[in-house]
């Protein structure tokens, strides 16, 4: 049965089960928090046995299998499971490493539906499962519906007959008149009798059948409707010659009921056709209206508009209100481009939050323009969905045959352009595809540039957010967060370059230098009770597979005259996946200089158990996502709860990013989380800045003059 969000609404039905089978304990905890938000019941395993003993306990919808356990691995068991009469087409989805090919291509060979990568984005585990389940449910449909089709069949729904042409003489089976639905009569029928039961627009097919003989060997197969007035109903028609001595020339043939065929049939085109929430074309139906379109634009000398348009700010909406109203409103969004279309036109789903239109038969762009405004106006309203208000806006782009391209691909491409244009003029507009806008790759190349400049020049700085002891709430660390000041542009964020950063390599050089300035300016600052504080550098998983990597710590430190306690090495949970042995020995070499080693984003990756216990961490950060829905969400507070318990077991502090608010503070004091970061108490600071914050006392977070600000 499936779950009221996916399938009939019943809160009376029970969820669908999902069985978990994974080795980590803190992995199958993230999942199960994971599934269970997104509508489903689970149950655990933590070995390969236990996996395929709960499997045949209970009935699963979907199955989820580490690849490495004890026991039996996850190949064992999906084999396993594969081999059973209830196993044999429930989703398999298998988690492997990123980059780990073999095992993938393994997985699928022992029958895996699909897999995932770790880490996980927990995010992307909800999407998936929930459509993997959806997709189970549909084959499962198209399944029983092609076993009904076989059972008819196999008791033979067919109704034979022969035409003795010779003769004029028609005989045919009691099946054919139970198809047909005529009465019992002797099996030697007139031919109005088929004709009558025959509709009107059809029946020329019969007569011409009946009207001549076919070339010997030669076969004919046409589908009729019949005249039925209580459903819709379509025979196929099967006729060749043969040649009798004693009968003469006798054409011969059956009839079959394939109304459910068809059915099916037209059901499956429309599945591989059409986008499964929206029911608009998908992007394979789009293609092809749109060559049609073009090809009868060629003809009649008109114009076609390719639009592509984008709901802004989309995953804020999802991350707010949840996938489930997500959902709704990209169905409500597609309701609403449709009724601004004309019937002719297509509206199609590309895919995520991103749809297409094609408008034809246009004399000027102008028609498309105006088309452009209608939608922005639409789709502008409100969205009041389960009890919400929800505003939304559009951005649109424009691409015109034959002015921008003659080819289907290219106005697609160069809609998607001129969206992208209309986005960043501000979002809530529409664009039309100019030359020019195809300078995106060549803005690429500028980041680029500005990135090799800002070395040279040294337009690089970093800004310092202070990380404050609960208890006391005093300062004793901070972390260094890179800035780029272009001398025109102004402070430029690391989200605008840091992808062309690590894409070219010059995340290394940035952040080597990066290491030495923290080192410095670390060395010269105290608090005002003449302490010293400690300062977090991240690594990028690309630095942190440089061979220098050690090397480069060491002279930042020796540069500096600094501590080596008061560095603090931060790296994220994906470093931790590949070359485990390789990143082992670099985190010890970096344990024998004295600096610390913290796990940053604890929780958004894959948060292993078993990592903690063999990698020489100081330090957990817990990941800002989890703070921030700390007084909303349960799982959320219980996580932070556990991952406090964790490193207090394991002698591991820990530091909760992004807190905002006093109850948050509040919620981690009480847990006895060790250290805080976040706006709460401050945001990243210049050098200067942070230096005057130093010699200031804590603030009075209960002072009308605090609160004031």
């Amino acid at each position: 049965m499936a779950p009221s969000m996916l399938k009939s609404g019943d809160p009376s039905e029970p969820l669908p089960l999902v069985l978990i089978a994974d080795d980590d304990d803190m992995q199958r905890l993230l999942i199960s928090k994971t599934l269970k938000k997104n509508g489903f019941q689970v149950r655990e395993a933590a070995d390969g046995e236990a996996a395929i003993a709960a499997f045949h306990e209970d009935t699963f919808e979907l199955v989820l299998l580490d690849v490495t356990m004890p026991k039996a691995d996850g190949f064992e068991v999906c084999a396993a499971i594969r081999a059973t009469l209830k196993g044999a087409h429930v989703p398999v989805l298998m988690m492997t490493g990123q980059k780990d090919l073999s095992s993938i291509d393994r997985a699928y060979e022992v029958g895996a539906t699909d897999f995932i990568a770790k880490p996980i984005t927990w995010r992307l585990l909800g999407h998936r499962v929930r459509y993997l389940h959806r997709a189970g449910l549909s084959m499962s449909d198209l399944r029983a519906s092609q076993h009904e089709l076989a059972e008819a069949q196999r008791i033979a729904n067919l109704g034979s007959w022969r035409w003795y042409c010779d003769r004029k003489q028609l005989r045919v089976s009691s099946e054919v008149q139970r198809i047909f639905g005529i009465e019992n009569k002797e099996h030697d029928l007139n031919l109005n009798d088929l004709l009558n039961a025959t509709h009107p627009d059809d029946r020329y097919v019969l007569a011409e059948l009946h009207s001549r003989t076919l070339e010997k060997g030669e076969e004919i197969a046409v589908d009729i409707r019949l005249n039925d007035q209580t459903a819709s109903r379509t025979v196929a028609v099967r006729a060749r010659t043969e040649v009798d001595e004693g009968c003469g020339t006798i054409l011969r043939g059956t009839f079959q009921d394939v109304t459910e065929r068809r059915a099916t049939e037209a059901r499956l085109h429309h599945l591989a056709h059409h986008d499964s929430l929206t029911n608009l074309p998908n992007r394979s139906l789009l293609n092809d209206r749109l060559e049609q379109a073009l090809a009868r634009a060629r003809r009649d000398g008109t114009e076609v508009a390719v639009l592509c348009i984008d709901i802004d700010r989309f995953k804020d909406i999802n991350d707010t209100y949840g996938h489930n109203i997500g959902d709704e409103l990209l169905i409500e969004v597609a309701n609403r481009l449709q009724a601004e279309v004309r019937g002719s036109d297509t509206v199609a789903r590309l895919g995520g939050d991103e749809f297409a239109v094609i408008q034809f038969g246009l004399s000027q762009p102008r028609g498309a323009n105006t088309l452009c405004h209608r939608l922005l106006k639409a789709l502008t309203q409100p969205y009041e969905l389960a009890g919400h208000s929800i505003p939304a806006g559009s951005s649109v782009g424009v691409a015109m045959f034959p002015a921008d391209a003659d080819k289907a691909e290219s106005l697609l491409i160069k809609a998607d352009m001129a969206l992208y244009r209309a986005k960043a003029d501000g979002r809530g507009t529409s664009r039309f595809f100019e030359e020019g806008m195809d300078k995106v790759f060549r803005n690429r190349k500028r980041i680029e540039e500005d990135l090799r400049r800002a070395l040279e020049g040294d337009w690089f700085e970093l800004h310092y957010q202070p990380q404050i002891a609960v208890q006391s709430e005093e300062i004793v660390g901070v972390e260094a967060l890179l800035r780029l000041r272009h001398p025109t542009k102004g402070i430029v964020p690391p989200l605008d370059f840091m992808a062309v950063a690590e894409e070219t390599g010059l995340i290394v050089p940035i952040g080597r230098w990066a290491l030495r300035k923290a080192c410095t300016d670390a060395a010269s600052w105290r608090r005002k009770d003449g302490q010293p504080i400690r300062v977090a550098v991240n690594l990028s998983p690309i630095q942190f597979r440089q061979p220098t990597l050690v090397q480069d710590v060491k002279d930042a430190l020796l540069e500096a005259k600094l501590d080596p306690t008061l560095l603090e090495i931060e790296i994220t949970e994906n470093v931790l996946l590949h070359d485990t042995a390789l990143v082992l020995n670099t985190l010890n070499r970096l344990k024998s200089l004295g600096v610390l080693i913290a796990m940053d984003d604890f929780g958004t990756g894959y948060s292993s158990l078993s990592y903690l216990q063999r990698f020489p961490f100081d330090r957990i950060k817990i990941d800002q996502s989890f703070i921030r829905e700390l007084s909303s969400n349960p799982d959320a507070a219980a996580i932070v709860r556990a991952v406090v318990a964790l490193g207090r077991s394991l002698n591991i502090s820990t530091t909760a990013e992004g807190v905002e608010t006093a109850p948050q503070f509040a919620y981690l004091k009480g847990e006895v989380c060790d250290e805080v970061q976040g706006y709460y108490f401050d945001k990243p600071l210049p050098y200067a800045t942070l230096m005057d914050r130093l010699q200031m006392a804590p603030p009075d977070k209960a002072s009308p003059e605090y609160a004031a600000t």
